[in-house]
């Protein structure tokens, strides 16, 4: 339904309001690569592990 509304020239902000959700999630939809892309920069940041793993002793 994302991909329809778009098309019939609702906005990605007016989208994420009708769903409830974030308006990244529906910039992801439409745009697969931009999901790809960031799960690529994720990756190469070292992922979840920047976040959990903390610092690393010398």
């Amino acid at each position: 339904m994302v991909k329809y509304w778009y098309e019939t020239g609702t906005g990605i902000n007016a989208l994420a309001r009708m769903f409830k959700v974030n308006k990244r999630l529906i910039q992801f939809i439409l745009f697969p690569e931009r999901k790809q892309k960031n799960l690529e920069d994720r990756r190469a940041r070292g992922g979840w592990e920047q976040y959990y793993k903390g610092t690393q002793e010398l």
